[in-house]
């Protein structure tokens, strides 16, 4: 059993994230108190939210932003770092449903994404711990053939090159002698997505983006002149254009959009700091890492020395004892793989929600020409929210150079309602996760 530090009674809110636990820096920004004019107000302090409000500043917009709780609340500053191009539906899916046209250049916006992330840690000399190298690993021999023509249709058919690696070379890497070969990217990459976010906020408020923490969106709507007016517990906010950017946490802010998705939780723990001889033995590559199946582990050595890993992919947690089990389950997981960490203390653990709709893509788009929203982004965010952000932003910048993709892959990927949706998420998940498994095991 896990030997846990800082027992306590958990549930449901009260996770000890270890990025949120040792953040450094932290700077406050105020509560919304009195009225506001502006161009564009920001739902949601988040990826999609506050690089939105960086584009758009540097397009010369004024920006508001307004985020229920705090800057990296939601699901951008608990996530497990991957910075991953593509999206959680596979490329050969997207290739067969919307053509390979489409496959290719929205694959390539994600690369592009990736890219831009890195250019604007350098940029800005962003302190996010950022270290080059993912490592995507095959559990058994179908999974592996399954990865070897993955990585081939992305070299053939997208133009993104990647290494295969065989079993020796892979336990080499990882440290374990439990998978059948990987997937090396040296493009992607991993780092602390609080330090990352919370940096970003702090570079938007520079460039003079106004953020409000504390402050709910409880109304929107548009008034007779053609006005958006946002609703927050002590002011009103006039804006031209908004930006809808909570994903999983917005709520029912927008009723029609909470039926694009369901809802998932994902569970994560990190072990004290290890021993030097310790941390040379696990995952010796350094690399982040995910396996190569529908329900999956992912995990990544910390800047301190801790070991971080997640999964248990799970419908909403109902009561403390559905959650325990999701955390002993990602506990078991991780010993399967290091059995020297059997003694090893977990000194944080939490977990956090993401959005999965119903072709497993992300969901771009405008209503009425004055909410622009991103959602649905399945697990597999971190990218295509910069995406999203940089091509919603061009949108309303009416910048052609970016924001006319040839072909238009965000409106490809517009898909419809979930039946159900936002009333039985726990059920619906539950029957999709069951059929993941099969899958998985088949």
């Amino acid at each position: 059993m896990p030997t846990f530090i800082n027992p306590r009674d958990r549930f449901p809110t009260d996770d000890l994230c270890l990025y949120r636990d040792k953040l450094k820096e932290n700077r406050n920004y105020p509560n919304l108190d009195k009225n506001k004019k502006t161009r564009i107000c920001v739902i949601g302090a988040g990826f999609t939210g506050l690089l939105s409000a960086y584009y758009l500043k540097e397009y010369g917009f004024d920006v508001v932003v307004v985020e229920r709780h705090r800057v990296g609340w939601g699901a951008s500053g608990r996530n497990s770092g991957q910075v991953i191009p593509g999206y959680n539906q596979d490329i050969r899916v997207i290739a067969r449903k919307y053509g390979e046209d489409i496959a290719k250049v929205s694959y390539q916006a994600t690369v592009e994404a990736l890219g831009e992330i890195r250019r604007l840690i350098e940029k800005h000399s962003i302190d996010c711990d950022f270290k080059p190298g993912l490592t995507i690993t095959a559990t058994n021999k179908k999974s592996n053939d399954d990865l070897g023509d993955h990585i081939e249709f992305l070299r053939e058919k997208v133009g993104y090159k990647t290494d295969f690696i065989d079993a020796n070379e892979t336990a080499k890497d990882i440290g374990t002698t439990l998978y059948e070969g990987a997937m090396r990217d040296n493009f992607a990459g991993c780092f602390n997505p609080l330090k990352y976010i919370t940096s970003i906020a702090a570079i938007c408020a520079e460039m003079g983006v106004e953020i409000y923490e504390e402050t709910p969106a409880l109304i929107l709507k548009k008034t007779a002149s053609g006005k958006m007016e946002i609703t927050t517990p002590k002011a009103i906010i006039t804006a031209d254009k908004v930006i809808a950017a909570g994903d999983a946490y917005q709520g029912r802010l927008l009723p029609n959009l909470r039926k694009k998705y369901v809802l998932l939780r994902t569970s994560m723990l990190a072990t004290e700091v290890l021993s030097d001889d310790l941390y040379e033995q696990i995952l010796p590559s350094n690399h982040a890492v995910f396996e190569w199946q529908n329900l999956t582990n992912y995990y990544t050595k910390t800047a301190d020395k801790r070991l971080i890993f997640g999964g248990g992919d799970a419908p909403l947690t109902r009561n403390k004892s559905e959650e325990e089990k999701a955390f002993k389950s990602v506990y078991g997981e991780m010993i399967k793989l290091y059995p020297a960490l059997q003694n090893i203390h977990i000194t944080h653990w939490w977990g956090g929600y993401f959005s999965a709709t119903l072709n497993e893509l992300p969901q771009i788009g405008c209503i009425d020409n004055k909410i622009h929203y991103a959602l649905g982004f399945c697990g597999h965010g971190v990218v295509p929210t910069h995406m999203s952000a940089r091509l919603m932003a061009a949108r309303i910048a009416e910048d052609k150079n970016l924001s006319q993709e040839n072909p238009d892959f965000a409106k490809a990927f517009r898909t419809g309602n979930i039946p159900f949706a936002g009333k039985y998420d726990h059920h619906l998940v539950g029957l999709g996760m069951i059929w993941h498994k099969i899958k998985d095991m088949l």
